[in-house]
C-alpha cells in the first residue's frame, strides 16, 4: 500500500519515469504478495501513466484488467466504463454504465460517463434531466453536461451548463474549454 501511495504522489508531481520504474519493480519483485485491492490499484496507476503518455488503448486495457481484481468496487466499475469510452466503443460503455448505475445509483463518475456516451442528444438530455437528487451539483455530471453542450447546437443552456460546471470545478480545464466554445458560438450568431 505505501509504495502505491508513493507512486500516486509521483504521478501527481508529473514524475512519470519514476512512477513507471516503481510500478515495474513491484510487478517484478512483489506481485505475488499483493492483495487483490493493491493489484487493482497497480493497474489503475499504470493506466494513469499510459493516459498521461497519450496511450489511451494501453490505459483502457489496464483499466479493464484491473476490474477483475475488484469487480464489486464502484471505482473499478467506473474505470471499466471509461476504458470502453477511451476505446470509442460507446455502445459497450453505455451498457456497462447502465448496469453500473443500477448498482451504484449515486455515482457521479458513472452517471457522467453515461451522459458522455449517450447515443443521441435526446438520451443525453433525458439522463441529465432525470439525474438523482444526490447528483444535482456533482461536478463530474456538470462537466459531462458542458462537454455535451456542443451537441445541443444553438441552445442557450449550453452556455449556462458550462458556466455551472466552471463554478463547481474551477480548476478543471474541460468546462472552461466548453464555455469558450459556447461563447464563441454565441458571438458567431450575432455576426
Amino acid at each position: 500500500g505505501f509504495e502505491l501511495d508513493e507512486i500516486k504522489r509521483n504521478l501527481s508531481e508529473g514524475q512519470l519515469a519514476l512512477a513507471t520504474l516503481l510500478l515495474t519493480r513491484i510487478r517484478n519483485k512483489s506481485w505475488d504478495r499483493l492483495s487483490a485491492r493493491n493489484r487493482y490499484r497497480w493497474h489503475s496507476l499504470l493506466a494513469d501513466v499510459e493516459l498521461r503518455r497519450g496511450n489511451a488503448p494501453a490505459a483502457a486495457k489496464l483499466m479493464i484488467e484491473g476490474k477483475d481484481y475488484q469487480p464489486d468496487d464502484e471505482d473499478a466499475v467506473a474505470n471499466e466504463v471509461v476504458a470502453y469510452e477511451l476505446l470509442e466503443n460507446h455502445e459497450k460503455a453505455a451498457a456497462l454504465c447502465a448496469a453500473g448505475c443500477a448498482r451504484f445509483p449515486n455515482s457521479g463518475r458513472l452517471y457522467a460517463s453515461g451522459m458522455r456516451v449517450a447515443a443521441t442528444v435526446e438520451e443525453f438530455e433525458k439522463l441529465f434531466r432525470e439525474r438523482p437528487d444526490t447528483l444535482r451539483d456533482d461536478p463530474e455530471v456538470w462537466i459531462a453536461a458542458a462537454l455535451r453542450g456542443g451537441d445541443a447546437g444553438e441552445r442557450p443552456e449550453a452556455e449556462a451548463r458550462a458556466r455551472r460546471a466552471t463554478e463547481l470545478a474551477p480548476s478543471d480545464l474541460r468546462p472552461w474549454g466548453a464555455l469558450s466554445f459556447a461563447l464563441m458560438r454565441s458571438e458567431l450568431r450575432t455576426v
